[in-house]
């Protein structure tokens, strides 16, 4: 699925997220939100398999 073209633009200006790379963008509520935690949680043990595939991901979420 292709993302929007001004979400498409504004994340290809992020240097590991170049144009032409395979990418999967996360956009979570706020960062305290237990959803968005047990979300990023359940992510981790993918991020090998992610990496071997060549796709790199990017959390988008409101708070710090």
């Amino acid at each position: 699925m292709n993302a929007p073209e001004a979400l498409s633009r504004r994340i290809a200006e992020i240097p590991s997220m170049s144009s032409g790379s395979r990418r999967l963008v996360l956009l979570l509520t706020q960062l305290g939100d237990f959803d968005s935690m047990e979300y990023a949680q359940a992510l981790v043990p993918a991020l090998p398999r992610l990496e071997q595939a060549g796709i790199r991901p990017l959390a988008i979420a409101i708070g710090d």
